[in-house]
């Protein structure tokens, strides 16, 4: 899903990062068509990213975002950053919506 999983894993392998991955897999109940469908689409924005961050005072805590995340390049999100200022410029060919008939 060029998600850049496997990417991410080598460049936190040598630090006290933890790095998983969880792929998506169908039951087997479910056909081969069901299978193949559940571990290839939609798996792009069901992500989970857990992270520790400073909470002052030298102590840690612990952020974590879930679902509904969009890890593409050249996407990003700050409290500053306007949602849809570069929607119909820089961002405009960023979508990539499939629909799959079952």
């Amino acid at each position: 899903m060029q998600t850049h999983d496997e990417e991410t894993r080598r460049f936190f392998k040598h630090s006290s990062v933890q790095v998983l991955l969880c792929p998506r897999v169908a039951g087997k109940r479910h056909s081969w068509i069901k299978q193949k469908e559940v571990g290839t689409i939609y798996t792009h924005h069901q992500k989970t990213v857990i992270v520790d961050a400073d909470a002052g005072n030298g102590k840690r805590k612990i952020i974590a975002f879930v679902g509904g995340l969009d890890l593409c390049d050249g996407r990003y999100d700050t409290p500053q950053h306007d949602l849809f200022r570069t929607q119909q410029t820089t961002h405009k060919d960023d979508y990539h919506n499939p629909w799959t008939l079952i």
